[in-house]
C-alpha cells in the first residue's frame, strides 16, 4: 500500500508544510509504472488517496482497493463520491466515534467490500 500524495488535497496552499507536501508529489507517468510493476509481480495494489483527484487517477490506473484515510472520515462529499464506484475500500476509524463509522459506510457502500 502506499499514499497517493497532493499538496491542494490535503492542505491549503498557505499552510507551513505545503510546499513540503508538494515536494512528494508524483508525475501521471510514474504512478503509471508503479501500478505496473506491482502489478508485474502479481501483488494486489491498494492506494490511500486524499480527495478525487488522487482517487481518479488510482482508479483509471486499475488498482485493486483504496484506503480512506481516517481524517477523511466526516468528509462526505468525499464519501459519496467514492461510494459510486465498486472496488474494495479500506476504511481507517482511527479517533472516530461509532455514529461516524456508521455513517462512513451507508456511504461507501455499494455493494463492494469494506475493511
Amino acid at each position: 500500500m502506499f499514499q497517493v500524495v497532493y499538496a491542494d488535497e490535503l492542505t491549503v496552499s498557505d499552510y507551513d508544510y505545503f510546499d513540503l507536501f508538494r515536494s512528494l508529489e508524483m508525475s501521471n507517468d510514474n504512478w503509471e509504472e508503479v501500478v505496473k510493476r506491482i502489478k508485474h509481480h502479481n501483488v494486489q495494489v491498494v492506494a490511500e488517496v486524499f480527495g478525487t483527484k488522487s482517487f481518479d487517477l488510482m482508479i483509471n490506473l486499475g488498482v485493486d482497493a483504496i484506503k480512506v484515510h481516517a481524517s477523511d472520515i466526516a468528509n462526505t462529499p468525499f464519501l459519496q463520491y467514492i461510494g459510486s464506484y465498486d472496488i474494495p475500500i479500506l476504511l481507517a476509524v482511527g479517533g472516530a466515534e461509532n455514529e461516524e463509522i456508521k455513517r462512513a459506510i451507508s456511504m461507501l457502500n455499494n455493494n463492494k467490500e469494506i475493511i
